[in-house]
């Protein structure tokens, strides 16, 4: 089989995992409505997350910024998400994502970042993908390969 491209723009549902609505049929679950981005967006995210120091080994992995950064991007809107007076919290990308804690943003991040893909096991054991959350993805360094230059590789 063929690689596949990303479909960027596409919007799917999703529920925390963190939700009561999520098992209890007789609680009302918050539906965020999730943007697929496209791959120079899901770039940008994935830089601001690290950041190598120059001259020593220093890494810093930044989490919770870039988590608000991709819901900013990635959320396109949600439904049933309510204040401390249980009145409907009005979806504004530029004022309302405060209403998010860390956790939530956190937790949103690793479901616009995985595009809504299910590993072959989540996909077997599925009761709707809508339900499923996906674990946040993590970032590996890969060995840069072996050139014929003496090491040094051309465009890293």
């Amino acid at each position: 089989m063929a690689i596949r491209g990303l479909t960027p723009k596409g919007v799917r549902n999703y529920i925390l995992k963190s939700d009561p609505g999520r098992l209890q049929p007789d609680v009302r679950p918050t539906i965020f409505r999730l943007k697929t981005l496209d791959g120079y967006e899901l770039a940008k995210i994935r830089d601001k997350q690290m950041e190598l120091a120059q001259g020593g080994d220093t890494v810093k992995v930044s989490l919770y910024g870039p988590a608000y950064e991709a819901c900013r991007v990635g959320i396109d809107s949600w439904e049933n998400f309510l204040d401390e007076n249980d009145n409907q919290i009005q979806f504004d990308v530029k004022s309302s994502l405060a209403r998010l804690t860390p956790d939530q943003a956190l937790e949103l991040m690793g479901e616009i970042m995985s595009g809504g893909t299910l590993s072959e096991a989540e996909a077997k054991n599925s009761v709707g993908q809508s339900l499923l959350g996906n674990s946040i993805p993590t970032v590996t360094a890969a060995a840069a390969p072996e050139s014929s230059n003496g090491g040094a590789t051309a465009g890293l």
